[in-house]
């Protein structure tokens, strides 16, 4: 079988944000003057890694009683992302070799991400990702709003670029996203930016790194 497109989650598999939104939440928390124990403190903080940023503040509200509303808190979070992303937002070691190595084989790509509008409008421009994928860049919202694991924003993705999900790679480093790939009909590389082997057991191809990604293997080009 010759795959003809690969679709990429964004946050820890392209984008390496945990740092980001980590900070982020720190700062906002210690903006609001909040006399925190530090095991809720840590605990804001770890869950924000990979939640929509309005889930987190919403989170931060309740616990911290703050008088400040959803909205206030998640904008205020945001410009603290802002300046991060600004100051040390990196893409994933490798990404952009595999990515040329995909384009050299004509390949279609595109992202499936869970991140909510906010997050995807701050990643699209720090990081320019348009010159990567065009307009091929998609969250739940543009997908009837179901989110991963269900399989619906990959089915999508492969509607927009045209392509049978049958053969399209799908490249994830959660196990969330890693059933939403297979549940899709895709073919799902699970890579393991997070250094947590149970995150990706669950992908037909588990790998630590981009690097260990045989392109030409996958596309039958070599034994």
């Amino acid at each position: 079988m010759k795959y003809k497109a690969i679709i990429f989650d964004m946050d820890g598999t392209i984008i390496d944000t945990e740092h980001v939104w980590q900070g982020a939440c720190r700062r906002l928390i210690s903006q609001l003057n909040l006399d925190l124990h530090d095991d809720v403190r840590t605990d804001l903080e770890n869950r924000s890694i990979g939640m929509a940023v309005h889930e987190c503040c919403l989170i931060i509200k309740e616990l911290t009683q703050s008088k400040d509303s959803v909205q206030e808190l998640t904008d205020r979070m945001i410009e603290h992302a802002k300046d991060l992303y600004l100051d040390g937002a990196k893409f994933i070691a490798g990404f952009t070799e595999f990515y040329a190595q995909a384009r050299n084989h004509d390949l279609k790509m595109g992202i499936a991400t869970n991140a909510d509008n906010h997050t995807l409008s701050l990643a699209r421009s720090t990081m320019d990702l348009a010159s990567f994928f065009g307009d091929h860049i998609y969250n739940p919202i543009m997908a009837g709003c179901k989110y991963k694991p269900e399989p619906d924003l990959y089915l999508y993705v492969a509607k927009q670029l045209d392509i049978d999900p049958s053969l399209c790679i799908a490249i994830e480093d959660s196990k969330h996203g890693i059933n939403a790939a297979r549940a899709a009909g895709m073919l799902c590389i699970g890579i393991g930016t997070s250094q947590d082997p149970e995150q990706i057991k669950h992908a037909h191809i588990p790998v630590p790194g981009y690097e260990h990604i045989n392109l030409k293997k996958l596309l039958g080009l070599v034994d």
